[in-house]
């Protein structure tokens, strides 16, 4: 296999189409053999190396080679390591290469805090350290050694933040998450989780979101909750390092016991120095599923040096442990929003598909991608921000002559005043439906705005098809914070409204007779994205997710995922033209029922 794709040079051009060179020698980049290919070419050497320095512990991922042994026995293994590599047509950079000797080494000398120059004797040494090193980019010595490498990444990781503010929204929120935030979370897993850094990081991404939100006001308890939970309990997915505690603690459990288990003196020579365990310890007291396995080990947390687990199959993996936090935060933060309206609201987008949207903020294909203004207003919205500048006064008065006490202004995804731009969301959702329809079924008979006729009473559906059998399909969209759904228990339980609105259009069809009512399909999407049981039915039915094909082919995937994105960005366009509408149509009110 490496012949068929290395054995010969390979042609680079540049964006134009022009020759530039060829590549010769090395691993093609971008190639995912590449690392095997390169793991393998280097295992020969590393044995052999192991085999001659039987004194020298020596591991390696790719291309980060760790030797951990005594000073002479390491020093001699780096200088076959660095001949060995040159006749592999490889050199080792001894300005990245480090020989950690720790404060606690026998030989150091206690005035000056080191040992003669060990390295004096060699052509391009490594560089000396007596306070730690860094393997896989994580930091392994003295305490203030990993404070300071901890504290250094954490800040070098926000220095782009303040030139987010030249970008569109949707561009800043997906380099947020995918990038700046995401940047720390890997050495949080491995290293102490250094509680005012932390927090001070979690704090400048705050503010960044506030800034890609235009929120003038500070940003709420609740709202850091949800931009850190994951978006099928309803929130941004967009981590706060405060919270992943638990998942720094569950690495430093697993990885100590392998080391205690396999080798001890190792163990102790990296963990000697540190003072890490209470730090972790915290984190496991605020993990259930850490806390689980502790008292079903019958453990003490606080005198437990070594957290002995009999079966290391019984420690919760990172995932596991970071999943029994969100289940806590969320079931913490639901008890703790006191407006029904926000519950009702949080509770609808914990649902798959709902934050589409935020991944099209910066889509290529214009009917995809939410406007500017638009995307602003449904990040406020899925974070329970004020959709205005805060003021003092909470309470408005819609001209329908509803009171609306609550920042988010939810009650204006429903109120009647605005008709015209329900039925144009309406009229948005069926069209989708219908490119849907028709693009994976094309030979299918398909109407629109349907009239049916029993005697003299008539009913028009949306969307008469025949998938193969005749359906009739009649779509709504419903507001979860409406009151109407609230009584019947949207501020409690997820998928309430799709629920009673399916219920009411099938009562609506049925004076026309068991024959039709059976043959219709109530397509219910509430206003947040969430769809109803019989929409994902229907779609899944449409693209073969639940017919006799069980793997769709490409062309009814995609299909699938452009009428579901589709729709999440017309539902956030029209919410904010409504939210906009309201705000013009609307004035604020001194005293007002509760």
């Amino acid at each position: 296999m490496f012949n068929l794709f290395h054995s010969r040079a390979t042609s680079l051009y540049s964006p134009k189409g022009s020759f530039i060179c060829s590549a010769a020698t090395g691993v093609r980049q971008g190639d995912p053999l590449g690392p095997a290919f390169f793991a393998m070419g280097l295992h020969r050497t590393l044995r052999r190396l192991s085999f001659d320095h039987p004194e020298v512990r020596c591991s390696a991922y790719l291309d980060d080679v760790l030797l951990l042994g005594p000073r002479a026995a390491v020093l001699l293994a780096f200088e076959d390591l660095r001949t060995s590599a040159g006749l592999l047509g490889l050199q080792v950079n001894s300005s990245k290469s480090t020989l950690y000797i720790p404060r606690f080494h026998p030989e150091i000398d206690p005035d000056s805090h080191q040992v003669p120059d060990p390295t004096s004797n060699l052509i391009n040494p490594p560089i000396i350290s007596y306070t730690g090193l860094k393997v896989l980019g994580v930091p392994v010595g003295s305490d203030q050694f990993i404070k300071t490498s901890v504290h250094d990444k954490l800040n070098s990781a926000t220095e782009v933040l303040p030139l987010l503010k030249a970008l569109e929204p949707g561009a800043a929120g997906i380099i947020l998450t995918q990038c700046i935030n995401q940047k720390p979370s890997y050495l949080l897993r491995t290293s102490p989780p250094l509680l005012n850094d932390v927090r001070s990081f979690d704090d400048k991404v705050d503010n960044a979101i506030n800034e890609v939100c235009q929120n003038t006001g500070p940003f709420p308890a609740h709202s850091k909750i949800i931009r850190h939970l994951s978006s099928k309990h309803g929130g941004l997915g967009m981590r706060r390092l405060e919270y992943s505690d638990s998942q720094s603690a569950s690495s430093f459990i697993q990885a100590a016991r392998f080391l205690a288990a396999t080798d001890a003196p190792w163990f102790n020579l990296l963990m000697a120095p540190c003072s890490r365990r209470n730090q972790f310890l915290a984190g496991i007291r605020r993990s259930s599923a850490l806390r689980t396995v502790l008292q079903s080990e019958s453990t003490d947390i606080d005198s437990s040096p070594f957290l002995p687990f009999d079966e290391l199959d019984k420690i919760p993996s990172n995932q596991e442990a970071q999943l029994s936090r969100d289940a806590e935060l969320y079931d913490d933060l639901l008890g703790a929003l006191p407006d029904p309206e926000e519950r009702a609201m949080f509770l609808s987008n914990g649902a798959p598909g709902t934050l589409r949207w935020f991944y099209l903020g910066c889509s290529p294909i214009p009917i995809l991608r939410p406007s500017i203004d638009s995307f602003r207003t449904a990040m406020k919205m899925r974070l329970l921000l004020p959709i205005e500048p805060p003021v003092h006064l909470r309470t408005r008065l819609c001209a329908c002559g509803h009171y609306n006490h609550n920042a988010n202004a939810s009650h204006s995804l429903s109120c009647r005043n605005f008709n015209g731009l329900k039925t144009i969301r309406h009229n948005h959702i069926v069209e989708a439906l219908l490119s849907l329809i028709k693009s994976s079924n094309p030979n299918t008979s398909v109407s629109k705005e349907y009239p049916i006729e029993i005697g003299s009473i008539t009913r028009i559906a949306d969307i008469r098809c025949m998938l193969p059998s005749e359906l009739f399909i009649d779509v709504a969209v419903v507001n979860p914070a409406a009151e109407k759904y609230r009584a019947r228990g949207s501020s409690t339980e997820a998928g309430v409204p799709a629920r009673v609105k399916e219920a009411s259009k099938k009562g609506k069809y049925s004076i026309l007779g068991h024959e039709i009512a059976s043959r219709v399909v109530p397509f219910i999407v509430e206003s947040t994205g969430r769809m109803g049981e019989e929409a994902l039915s229907l779609v899944d039915s449409i693209t073969k997710l639940n017919g006799p094909v069980l793997n769709p082919n490409g062309s009814l995937k995609r299909a699938r995922n452009f009428f579901l994105n589709r729709i999440s960005t017309s539902l956030v366009n029209a919410n904010h033209r409504m939210l906009s509408a309201y705000l013009n149509k609307s004035d604020f009110v001194v005293s007002a029922p509760v």
